[in-house]
């Protein structure tokens, strides 16, 4: 924590822990979820109702048994301002329809990008290795998998979960709403378009994607998404379950916006934030640093051999700075 000269600048503030304030809220009017959001939280799924279905105790164990963590790296990255600026104004050309991005749309596009050919290449190296080392084996094992793509179809989108804040279209701002005010968007991105060589032209048919996600998110979304978990008590569970069987689905929150260095809890402003480290694979974290820095920090965690080709990247590497 800072001294406590700095401490006494917090602002002292009212929090709201009441969840009823959501259903207050709400619009009468609904829109329809998109199907992807759709498959996560109500499609079958007898593994997540019964982790729903046993005590937060057990269910706890349960979860730290499973290991999520096992094999996976995180690493802290900076981003400055300006650079981010720059590349948008540079993607800025090359948006279908004169489209107008955020720095932010931008920046998940570039993300979504760059884990989507770390993996590619991922993949790449267990072929070859498979073909190298396994001789005769290997052209056997690679053979026996041929029916299942034919059937199942090679991997074509990256499952991207989008979280947003849901307090901004509710209008609840200025409430100090504390409760989960999280609104998911899940989607699919074409791979063919994430695995291309990252250059602004191609950045920008990402960040379309990412822009027309975040686009969609207003109230009476939120009222739609409110009404399926509240119709569906193992809700919570699901996502969780899904991100376990889809080894590169990638989930991204933006909390730039929230001022996480002016709230002192009674032991004055902190000095850094940041997410849990090596919590769960293929989860990214946006945070604001430190004032008076406007730079974004950025956390990334992602298996051992997928973080290194992200280590690598170029266009990655040009504009960020790892900071741990």
């Amino acid at each position: 924590m800072q001294d406590s000269e700095l401490a006494k600048t917090a602002i002292a503030r009212n929090y709201c822990f009441d969840r009823g304030i959501i259903a207050r809220h709400l619009p009468d009017d609904r829109k329809p979820l998109d199907t992807d959001t759709l498959d996560v939280y109500t499609g079958f799924n007898p593994v997540a109702d019964w982790l729903a279905w046993l005590s937060p105790n057990t269910r706890s164990q349960l979860l730290d048994r499973a290991k999520f963590s096992a094999n996976i790296v995180s690493h802290t990255f900076r981003v400055s301002q300006q650079s981010l600026e720059l590349l948008c104004e540079q993607v800025s050309k090359y948006m279908p329809g004169g489209q107008n991005p955020t720095p932010t749309h931008v920046f998940a596009a570039l993300v979504s990008k760059t884990v989507a050919r770390a993996h590619k290449q991922c993949d790449e190296k267990k072929l070859k290795l498979t073909m190298s080392v396994g001789g005769v084996f290997g052209l056997i094992t690679h053979a026996l998998k041929l029916p299942l793509r034919l059937v199942f179809g090679k991997e074509k989108y990256q499952s991207l979960n989008l979280l947003a804040d849901m307090r901004h279209p509710l209008g609840l701002v200025d409430q100090n709403y504390m409760g989960n005010g999280l609104l998911p968007h899940n989607t699919k991105c074409p791979l063919d378009v994430l695995e291309k060589d990252t250059s602004p032209e191609s950045l920008a048919e990402a960040t379309a994607i990412v822009s027309s996600i975040y686009s969609n998110a207003d109230s009476s979304l939120v009222g739609s998404f409110i009404d399926m978990i509240s119709a569906r008590p193992s809700c919570f569970t699901r996502p969780m379950v899904y991100l376990a069987t889809h080894p590169k689905l990638l989930v991204i929150t933006n909390e730039t916006a929230f001022k996480l260095y002016k709230a002192d809890f009674g032991n004055g402003l902190p000095e850094w934030t940041c997410t849990i480290p090596s919590f769960v694979a293929n989860f990214v974290g946006f945070l604001p640093s430190p004032p008076p820095s406007t730079d974004i920090v950025v956390n990334i965690t992602m298996k051992k051999q997928v973080m290194n080709y992200i280590l690598k990247d170029e266009f990655w590497r040009s504009i960020s700075q790892i900071v741990y």
